[in-house]
């Protein structure tokens, strides 16, 4: 076995979450999990000072309903 040693960047590390490349491809996962799960949901985007994400949310009561009783957004996620 190797004994490989890595020391990542925390500077570097927070510029590339904080990219517009990847908050592009968390927006293009929001989405996607949008679309499988149908109408009532929305994605928020989540600003944090070391990331940007996108979270879908349950807004409507079938949607709430869906997703406390057939877990759609868990099951979304899963299929990735």
């Amino acid at each position: 076995m190797s004994n490989v040693k890595v020391t990542l960047n925390s500077a570097g590390i927070r510029e590339l979450l904080k990219s517009e490349a990847v908050s592009k491809a968390c927006l293009e996962q929001a989405e996607q999990i949008k679309r499988e799960v149908g109408t009532g949901f929305e994605i928020h985007e989540k600003r944090y000072p070391e990331r940007t994400g996108y979270a879908v949310s349950a807004e409507s009561k079938d949607a709430i309903k869906q997703t406390y009783q057939d877990n759609v957004l868990l099951k979304a996620v899963g299929r990735k």
